[in-house]
């Protein structure tokens, strides 16, 4: 099994109000020159009128608002993390191991979403684009943290097997759903989690 390993968080670099900002200045600046170009007559102003637009063209064009939601992700991507079960490790794409079943700190999985994972109904429904989910590796004597980048339901179906390969090996986990707690992907009440830790 392995995860792929973001440099940071994407989401607000993804979301489309933020990436159509610099398209919208674009295009007001297009339909302004529109009306004002046969008012005014002037070839000076004309030709001032389209360097201008050009290089707000210029901008979105290098901007995230040109381009795709997977160039961005791809272009951010910087490694793997890989997870062998018998015997268990898990390690980077260098090959060190950065856990084992000798390990004695604790690991935090915050799943965030995945990618075109929609909650919510309505006018404002919650998007998420897979760049949020954390890994953090806390040892008694260092801690690393990764962003794991989780593509469709098989991506948060790996993530939540992780928790339940690290329980099984006997590595203390704390699992985290946008900030609530769970236990194996689910909320648990305390009966229940009780009887979990039987």
């Amino acid at each position: 099994m392995e995860f792929d390993i973001l440099n940071r968080s994407l989401e607000t670099e993804l979301t489309h109000e933020n990436r159509s900002k610099p398209l919208i200045l674009f295009l007001f600046f297009g339909l302004i020159g529109v009306f004002l170009i046969p008012i005014i007559g002037n070839s000076d102003s004309i030709l001032a009128f389209v360097l201008i637009v050009t290089v707000i063209g210029i901008v979105v064009k290098f901007s995230s608002a040109g381009k795709s939601e997977s160039e961005i992700i791809n272009k951010n991507l910087i490694g793997k993390l890989y997870v062998n079960i018998d015997p268990f490790y898990l390690k980077d794409d260098i090959g060190n191991v950065l856990l084992d079943n000798t390990f004695k700190g604790k690991v935090i999985l915050k799943y965030e979403g995945y990618n075109t994972e929609i909650e919510g109904w309505g006018r404002n429904p919650n998007i998420y684009f897979g760049t949020k989910n954390r890994i953090l590796i806390k040892g008694s004597n260092f801690e690393r943290s990764f962003f794991i980048y989780l593509e469709g339901t098989v991506g948060k179906n790996k993530f939540f097997k992780l928790s339940e390969i690290l329980i099984n090996s006997g590595i203390k986990v704390e699992e985290y759903t946008r900030g609530e707690r769970t236990y194996l992907s689910k909320k648990l009440n305390y009966t229940e989690i009780q009887e979990l830790k039987k």
